[in-house]
């Protein structure tokens, strides 16, 4: 097979062989199962009774054995992605939104079917409202006679972009990558069947359904799920699950420190924590690494290669503020003329087993083809990898080049700063200025002056933004992700 083409092999039989495998009795706690676990013959069981059930709605007449997730509860969530699999292309959907979010979704990656676990969610509305058939999951029933699925269908995965630099893409997931993130992911850190991973990532994400839930399953490992914003019930789950380690973003790991601390907890049994997902601050790595006595490694990855394509190495460490070294992929730094010498920034392409997509790939004397992320990075002699920015997210300023992290960078040295981005404001004489947007910590204000000063201690002229505005959380997107480009309109600056 070659690299990108999605491989739509038996995706469902190969998972549940190596989910059915030996390995902890519980494969998830979760409070609303009996006893708070969920059995791992019990889990397989109810992949099986759901593949069976939502097979004849997936081959409806005139149905494309195409399905949306869109189910609120995590388990559920789980139970249904890998069900829907057993007959056909299966799209991991938000549960909650407006319409117009699932017009888009629909733009690249239309539904025959949307499964649901409320009748109130939105997706369940936007798909009534369009004659979409919709199927209404429900917890299982304790003991029930289980009903075997084999499949034999030819099946994806599929994950969207976040939109935030183009239109949103519906990216395929095939056997072959799907199982080579997932048992890269398991190897490089090392998880076994005791191991437990806290899953507070989205689900519709890789991140939250690739590294969290299938890889520690294939381990042998067990998932417990928990919600950063409900600090009691995420400090209880901690405390009864004790989960061993936690993958997320930046922003997700301080939220779980600021839980734990909050509940004045400690967490018996961590052995790491894992960053993925945007840059993570060099501070915020320190002070995880404080706080909970663990090592705190930083991972790249990209909804088009999940699992990882470089990472910090769990035993030996790394290089603050890189990614590591490449792992499961090969990485390339070019200009557009080709590979740059260690140390320059260039364009981030890059091939692997996992890499899914299809799009700005370019071959290599018949070899596998590469992709260009979209990233900016450099690759030092070491091989280590830092990244830089996103091309997209660059702020042109009458020509000089900003990179957006490193004005947050310099912003987050503030003591009352929580959270900062940076964003591009449009000029009719520079091109763009450089907007800043700041969060103050809990109970603390900021002053724009004092954040203003220490922004022209620390950056270049150049680089001093034109703009500062505090708020008491960042603008989103319909879908929950920050835009840089759309921040100025958001927040209702003006052009200049």
């Amino acid at each position: 097979m070659t690299a990108g083409q999605p491989d739509a092999g038996r995706v469902y039989s190969e998972l549940l062989s190596l989910l059915a495998r030996d390995g902890s009795a519980v494969a998830f706690y979760h409070e609303r199962a009996t006893d708070g676990q969920v059995s791992r013959s019990q889990f397989v069981a109810d992949i099986h009774a759901f593949a069976a059930m939502i097979a004849g709605p997936m081959h409806a007449p005139g149905a494309d054995a195409g399905a949306w997730v869109a189910v609120r509860d995590r388990y559920l969530r789980v139970v249904a992605t890998l069900g829907c699999l057993g007959s056909g292309r299966t799209a991991l959907v938000e549960a909650d939104g407006p319409a117009g979010m699932f017009d888009t979704l629909a733009g690249a990656c239309p539904p025959s079917l949307v499964v649901c676990d409320a009748v109130d969610a939105g997706a369940a509305r936007w798909a009534v409202a369009r004659a979409t058939p919709v199927h209404v999951l429900r917890w299982p029933d304790a003991g029930r006679a289980v009903a075997s699925h084999q499949a034999e269908c030819q099946a994806v995965l599929q994950f969207f972009t976040s939109g935030t630099t183009g239109p949103v893409k519906c990216i395929d997931l095939g056997r072959s990558q799907i199982v080579a993130a997932v048992t890269w992911v398991g190897f490089r850190l090392g998880l076994t069947e005791a191991d437990t991973s806290l899953s507070i990532a989205p689900l519709t994400h890789t991140l939250g359904m690739v590294t969290e839930v299938l890889a520690p399953l294939v381990a042998g490992g067990a998932v417990a799920f928990a919600d950063v914003q409900r600090p009691a019930a995420l400090a209880a789950v901690i405390g009864t699950a004790r989960p061993t380690w936690c993958a997320a973003s930046p922003s997700g790991l301080r939220m779980v420190e600021k839980a734990v601390s909050g509940q004045g907890q400690s967490w018996p049994g961590l052995r790491f924590l894992r960053s993925s997902s945007a840059p993570l601050a060099a501070e915020l790595a320190d002070q995880l690494e404080a706080r909970f006595g663990v090592p705190v490694v930083n991972a790249y990855v990209m909804t088009e290669a999940p699992g990882e394509i470089a990472s910090q190495d769990l035993v030996i460490g790394g290089k603050r503020d890189t990614v590591g070294r490449p792992t499961l992929c090969e990485v390339e730094a070019r200009s557009e003329s080709g590979p740059v010498p260690p140390g320059a920034e260039g364009q981030i392409w890059i091939r692997g087993p996992n890499v899914a997509a299809a799009g700005q790939m370019a071959g290599g004397g018949g070899t596998a083809p590469w992709l260009r992320t979209g990233d900016i990075g450099k690759l030092d002699q070491d091989g280590f990898l830092t990244m830089t920015g996103r091309s997209h997210d660059v702020i042109n300023s009458g020509g000089l080049k900003v990179w957006p992290p490193e004005v947050e960078a310099a912003a987050l040295r503030h003591p009352d700063v929580h959270a900062a981005v940076a964003f591009p404001i449009p000029h009719q004489g520079l091109g763009e200025t450089v907007g800043l947007i700041v969060v103050p910590c809990a109970g603390r204000s900021v002053d724009r002056t004092a954040v203003r000063r220490l922004l022209m201690s620390e950056l270049p002229r150049d680089k001093w933004p034109t703009t500062i505005v505090v708020r008491s959380q960042i603008p989103v997107t319909a879908r929950g992700k920050i835009s840089r480009r759309g921040i100025w309109q958001q927040l209702g600056i003006e052009a200049r």
